[in-house]
């Protein structure tokens, strides 16, 4: 697969539908793209990955269940 941030949001989406791809491994994709890049474009001032951390295994869990995002 190619970098996940490269991806269009549907195809993201229907990935976690189909069960090919975690929101918590998608958050972590774009923790680690962000981490990268951000140094150089001081564009995000804020982050709130604990946050994010905690809504993505909760869509993980639904998304496991078979439960609509």
């Amino acid at each position: 697969m190619s970098e996940l941030c490269d991806i269009g949001a549907r195809e993201l989406r229907r990935l976690i539908g189909a069960k090919q791809l975690s929101p918590v491994e998608l958050l972590q994709a774009c923790k680690q793209r962000v981490k990268a890049i951000d140094p150089a474009l001081n564009a995000i001032p804020h982050t709130c990955w604990k946050r994010a951390a905690t809504e993505a295994q909760l869509a993980q869990d639904k998304a496991l269940r078979g439960e609509p995002l």
